[in-house]
């Protein structure tokens, strides 16, 4: 049953594009690859407009245990998913139970009130519509990028500078119905001590040193600021969806990693 109704449901939505096309797992013919070729183009135009690239990468505590029921179903009517289909969804969602069990040890009936059920087909496509708000109010802006795929998502914005390029992303944060503002309405908590960002830039920053002589450097390790409480320092490369990204796209890192799995 769930099976055919996700089917019809993603159907009709892809056909009618009801969902931000920044989201790219769950999707018919999407892979990691995508995402990470999405990323990476971003940083590549703006490389041609002579301009950096501030990317973050947002963490969100138990992103499948905490999901609402209510909240999800509120969601998919949002986007005209039938009431018929939402109901089942609710009511296959609703009364259930599980058992903690060790040793000879069975506990007593626990109820279940939060979480989508892990391993239905009908879960992952269904998360979607849970997290389409999380990046759909940056659709369209050419200065901007905001994807997810699951529970990794991105926000990304370019700049001449790393300190505009960060005041930018402070913004998109806390856009008024943006990623933080999504985080509070459907019940997800952010793992701020998780965020990690990165300067995409191939650009050497130009010092003067003691005599006059000028030197130029890689760009130092920046804090960027998220909202009023919490803060994020840059780092040089990070893994997403297994892969090693470097500042400069160079990818040599990932490759000596790859290499030394195989041997």
């Amino acid at each position: 049953m769930t099976s055919v109704v996700k089917d019809k449901i993603q159907y009709h939505t892809e056909k009618l594009q009801l969902l931000p096309q920044m989201q790219l797992r769950g999707r018919p013919g999407c892979t990691t690859t995508d995402s990470l070729h999405t990323l990476t183009s971003f940083i590549k135009d703006a490389w041609q407009k002579k301009q950096g690239t501030l990317v973050l990468f947002l963490d969100v505590k138990g992103t499948f245990l905490n999901t609402v029921p209510e909240v999800l179903v509120h969601d998919m009517r949002r986007y005209s998913v039938p009431k018929e289909y939402t109901d089942m969804i609710l009511d296959k969602m609703t009364r259930r139970e599980t058992v903690i069990a060790f040793n000879n040890y069975i506990s007593d009936p626990i109820p279940v009130n939060n979480g989508v059920d892990q391993g239905c087909n009908l879960s992952m496509f269904g998360y979607r519509f849970y997290n389409s708000l999380q990046i759909e109010r940056s659709i369209g802006k050419k200065d901007e990028l905001a994807t997810n795929y699951a529970d990794d998502a991105i926000c990304a914005t370019t700049a001449k500078t790393i300190e505009e390029a960060a005041e930018k992303i402070k913004i998109l944060f806390q856009r008024d119905g943006g990623p933080a503002a999504w985080g509070q309405t459907h019940f997800s908590t952010y793992e701020f001590h998780k965020f990690m960002a990165i300067w995409a830039t191939r650009k050497r920053k130009q010092i003067t040193e003691l005599g006059g002589r000028n030197r130029c450097i890689k760009q130092p390790l920046t804090k960027i600021k998220i909202n009023n409480e919490h803060e994020v320092t840059t780092t040089s490369t990070h893994k997403f969806l297994g892969v090693l990204l470097d500042n400069e796209l160079q990818f040599q890192k990932h490759a000596a990693l790859a290499i030394a799995k195989g041997e």
